[in-house]
């Protein structure tokens, strides 16, 4: 019964050992799977979610959740997305 937001809410706060910025950076990475997926029982997501998540990012053109779109994200930076969104759900297992 968790849902996406919840586990990222989760996952950050059980962060310790991050200084405050790196913190923020984390949840900065997570933001686009938190907008899209908030909502949505952790269960429910599948490989295909994150995957069009992670191509939508590349492609640009998701929005914010103030309502902007956003510009294509470098490799790099989809990277670390996924890796942040790889250990939010290894947290939660």
């Amino acid at each position: 019964t968790l849902t996406v937001g919840e586990m990222v809410k989760n996952y950050l706060a059980g962060r310790h050992d991050l200084r405050p910025t790196a913190r923020d950076k984390k949840a900065y990475d997570l933001q686009p799977l938190v907008e899209r997926f908030a909502d949505v029982l952790a269960q429910r997501i599948t490989k295909t979610d994150i995957d069009t998540l992670v191509r939508d990012l590349a492609e640009g053109g998701t929005m914010t959740a103030k309502g902007r779109k956003r510009r294509p994200w470098s490799s790099a930076s989809v990277n670390k997305s996924l890796q942040a969104i790889t250990g939010v759900f290894a947290d939660a297992v």
